[in-house]
């Protein structure tokens, strides 16, 4: 499979998806305080390009991953992070 730019090299041949993991750590950013943060602050902290998070930041949030207040502009953790988390509870219940 020919590597394209939303791949990277883990150094094991296997490519991972760059974008993917860039969601992720844009959303660890927010753990453990969810403290709303703008995109410039998480492209700081992130060391991600300004245009980068915000593409990232919009996607996640049209998801609900996160949500963006309107007057602030600041992102914080959405109500979609937390169905995967009960559907991993119900599957450890009896």
């Amino acid at each position: 499979m020919a590597s394209t730019a939303d791949e990277v090299d883990n150094g094991n041949g296997a490519g991972k998806a760059n974008a993917i993991e860039k969601a992720l750590q844009l959303l660890m950013e927010f753990i453990p305080n969810n403290s709303p943060m703008s995109t410039s602050e998480l492209s700081r902290s992130t060391g991600f390009h300004t245009a980068t998070t915000s593409r990232i930041l919009i996607t996640l949030a049209d998801n609900g991953f996160l949500r963006q207040d309107p007057s602030t502009r600041r992102f914080s953790l959405g109500g979609s992070l937390v169905k995967p988390s009960r559907s991993v509870d119900r599957a450890r219940k009896p």
